[in-house]
């Protein structure tokens, strides 16, 4: 009672204001006092008395009433600084001016302005709006007048009005003018900040549009409707909220115990559908299960249930005995399941899902015994295998057998029990796999041939020197059976297929031997050098020891007057790789060379080269 009371009080109080705030059709009205006082003035505006402005002057005339002067503009078009009088009115707090029009009884002498304008500046005259038409005064005595009106375009405003009325276009500045009866029309009226239709005194909260007398009251903690009265305290609020007392946190809420309100408090739902508030697990979304209880809460119990048999597994192999069930309507007890074909539920291995092994029992529970069970075995690799003497072969049975043994030439192999064996020595081999109490016999036999590496025996009977013949004989071993290949600084000879070569330059030689198996074998290499001494071509020079090991000497008669030469040492392909200063003394060279670590095995040409000539020879390094 007190709410509805208090919001009847507080409508009232809208509507005296709301009225109070809206005044009469005019808002400031000067009559005819000399001094330019205001007869009347809107009681919610300040107005100024009117005044004189930009050079109007008041003159001692000799009229009884009425706002006179003189010092008007001769200029014949308007602007803002011309001569005027003026008035400002400034709307108290919260109010607004609404101004429509303004007119006023105006009159001149005949050297008075011929032309008045009014204008008006909300910027304390920065920018001025005018009406954009003339009044020309009737010329008179004191009190003629005739009436003029401006009917400018409606305007409001909260702020000061500066209010001008200029004449212009006197035919001289001693010419008077004379106003009386200048009225401001329009309204006076709060201020509607927020643009909801209603102003400051009628809107309780005049900054927010959504909040008006007219507005629906919602839960938002406004009073959004101005009755004094928020959210859920207001009878007429819309959006409440009816919530439910959830005791048991399951989501659905005890149909005795429920508010209204904005918002639903902790533990609080927005539905009542709940049949046992202290249970969670029982409410409409509860799946109904075999206990006796209505779980869903629909007034029915265990409806809808399939009642199923099962049957006890023992030995947990998800096979069932059919002799042993039980009937329930929640699914399989412990150590139950839905299948009875068992055959044997002691033991996990039998069941339909076991593989039929060689014992001499019904594995998987078909009644046959030992039934489709495959026992063959093979070995591989197959076929024709020869192998070189000293080389490994594996042999691999047949995967999926327990344990095997194997054999060799008929005898069991101590030790070869897995599915793979390593064969070194030439016979016949078979395996025998054996699943559970099964074996498969012997496999086939598989034939391995060992076949030896050929003799690497390689001789020079003639020596490895071509300084005094046209070829050196490198012989390797003979057998019908073999293939050679030979060689010569590391690359193939093409078309030296023969167990004797003829060696015609010197260099490094060796030769492949290949045995009928395959089976290959590399002899030594073997130097073939030429020590033979090469002339100068002038001079003969010595190197000796030839073939040479860390150093050989040199002597060397080069018949020049000569004091130094030098000798450098070259590859047979011309590669040089070493060189050394010689000392000549009276047209001698003997000297000592010590040969550079990095220096091969090999035939070699030195050179002694002076200003005026090359001499050459050959060097044989062996180290």
């Amino acid at each position: 009672m007190k709410s509805i009371f208090l919001k009847k009080m507080l409508s009232a109080v809208l509507i005296i204001m709301g009225t109070y705030a809206v005044q009469s059709q005019t808002i400031y009205v000067y009559t005819d006092d000399l001094s330019g006082n205001p007869s009347s003035v809107d009681p919610n505006v300040a107005g100024t008395d009117v005044k004189r402005a930009n050079g109007v002057q008041n003159k001692d005339f000799t009229c009884p009433s009425g706002f006179t002067n003189s010092n008007f503009s001769t200029s014949t078009t308007w602007n803002s600084t011309l001569s005027a009088i003026e008035f400002r009115i400034t709307p108290a707090g919260h109010y607004q001016v609404n101004v429509t029009g303004v007119s006023a009884d105006i009159r001149r002498s005949s050297k008075g302005p011929q032309k008045i304008r009014f204008a008006y500046s909300t910027d304390n005259g920065a920018t001025w709006i005018d009406e954009g038409a003339d009044h020309s005064p009737i010329i008179g005595g004191c009190g003629v007048t005739n009436a003029a009106s401006w009917d400018i375009p409606d305007f409001s405003t909260d702020v000061q009005v500066l209010v001008r009325l200029y004449g212009y276009n006197a035919n001289t500045s001693a010419g008077r003018f004379q106003a009386l009866n200048i009225v401001l029309s329009g309204t006076v009226t709060g201020v509607d900040e927020d643009g909801d239709g209603y102003d400051y005194f009628s809107d309780c909260q005049d900054n927010v549009f959504a909040v008006n007398p007219g507005a629906t009251e919602i839960c938002n903690s406004y009073d959004d409707d101005c009755d004094g009265l928020e959210d859920a305290d207001d009878p007429s609020a819309e959006g409440l909220l009816t919530f439910y007392v959830d005791h048991d946190d399951d989501g659905y809420g005890d149909p005795t115990l429920f508010a209204t309100g904005c918002t639903m408090p902790v533990t609080t739902v927005d539905n009542g559908d709940d049949c046992n508030d202290d249970d969670a697990s029982i409410n409409p979304a509860a799946e109904e299960v075999c206990d006796g209880i209505d779980n869903d809460c629909d007034g029915d119990t265990d409806e809808g249930l399939t009642f199923d048999i099962w049957y006890a597994d023992t030995d947990i192999d998800g096979y069932g005995d059919a002799a042993s069930s039980t009937t329930t309507c929640d699914g399989a007890p412990a150590g139950y399941v839905a299948d009875n074909t068992d055959c044997n539920d002691g033991d996990a291995s039998i069941n339909p899902g076991a593989a039929e092994v060689c014992n001499s029992i019904d594995d998987n529970c078909n009644i046959d015994i030992d039934e489709d069970i495959d026992l063959s075995i093979a070995i591989t690799p197959s076929g024709e295998i020869t192998v070189c003497y000293g080389t490994v072969v594996t042999l691999t049975g047949t995967a999926g057998f327990d344990s095997y043994q194997w054999y060799k030439n008929g005898s069991p192999i101590s030790g070869a029990t897995l599915a793979s064996v390593d064969i070194i020595n030439p016979g016949y081999y078979q395996v025998d796999g054996m699943q559970d109490d099964c074996s498969s016999g012997l496999s086939a036999e598989q034939a391995i041939a060992v076949t030896s590496y050929p003799n690497d025996l390689i001789l020079t009977p003639e020596g490895l020197d071509l300084c005094d013949v046209a070829d050196v004989k490198i012989k390797a071993a003979t057998d019908p059976t073999y293939t050679w290949q030979w060689y010569k600084d590391g690359s193939e000879l093409t078309g030296e297929t023969d167990n004797v070569y003829f060696a015609t330059a010197t260099g490094d030689y060796y030769c492949v031997v290949t045995s009928a198996g395959s089976c290959s074998v590399t002899t030594a290499t073997v130097t073939v050098i030429s020590s033979c001494r090469i002339a100068g071509e002038t001079n003969e020079f010595e190197i000796y020891p030839n073939p040479a090991y860390d150093n050989f000497m040199i002597n060397m008669n080069i018949g020049q007057d000569v004091s130094e030469a030098t000798l450098a040492i070259y590859t047979v392909t011309g590669v040089m790789v070493a060189e050394y200063n010689l000392a000549v003394n009276a047209g001698i060279i003997n000297t000592s060379i010590s040969l550079q670590s990095n220096i091969e095995n090999g035939v070699y040409v030195v050179k002694v080269n002076t200003d005026a000539a090359e001499h050459t020879s050959q060097l044989t390094i062996i180290r």
